[in-house]
């Protein structure tokens, strides 16, 4: 009964993918992309750390601010990426190069504060159990994304 869950659960989630794929960036009008690939990600996540009512407003209150604040590490971290960039084509000193590392080790001690401060966080809401749950569950879901858009990807390759 467990496997056909997991089939179920898998069919599902490869359904999720295809659809948020196939959508053109931004999917409705003012939808973020992949906005339904997320409210799949936290009902798992709910099914999974078996949330109440209350503890998941709380714990999606602190998840959301946690998430928003990764998204804006993230578009610093690409902004300074696309520096390096600039800086290689344009054949800049050494000095340029030394600046814009030092804004990424900045901004990856940043992500690594802030990702700690929030599993710290979460002892207020969940048992030791469910945040360890939540960290395998993190885990496991971008593995599984990875391989299930890989095998999307293989397919679309196969001749038909």
């Amino acid at each position: 009964m467990k496997r056909i869950t997991t089939i179920f659960l898998l069919l599902s989630f490869l359904a999720f993918i295809q659809s948020a794929l196939a959508q053109h960036r931004g999917g409705k009008k003012g939808e973020p992309p992949f906005a339904r690939l997320e409210n799949f990600k936290k009902i798992k996540m709910m099914e999974t750390l078996h949330l109440d009512e209350t503890t998941s407003i709380r714990f999606f209150s602190r998840y959301d601010k946690h998430e928003e604040q990764m998204r804006a590490f993230g578009e610093e971290r690409d902004r300074i990426a696309k520096q390096l960039d600039s800086l290689s084509r344009n054949n800049a000193p050494d000095e340029a190069y030394d600046a814009a590392f030092d804004q990424l080790l900045s901004i990856d001690k940043k992500i690594a504060r802030e990702h700690a401060d929030f599993l710290s966080s979460l002892k207020e809401i969940l048992s030791n159990k469910q945040i360890a749950e939540y960290i395998v569950f993190e885990r496991n879901f971008i593995r599984d994304l990875r391989r299930i858009v890989r095998e999307v990807q293989m397919d679309r390759m196969q001749p038909r």
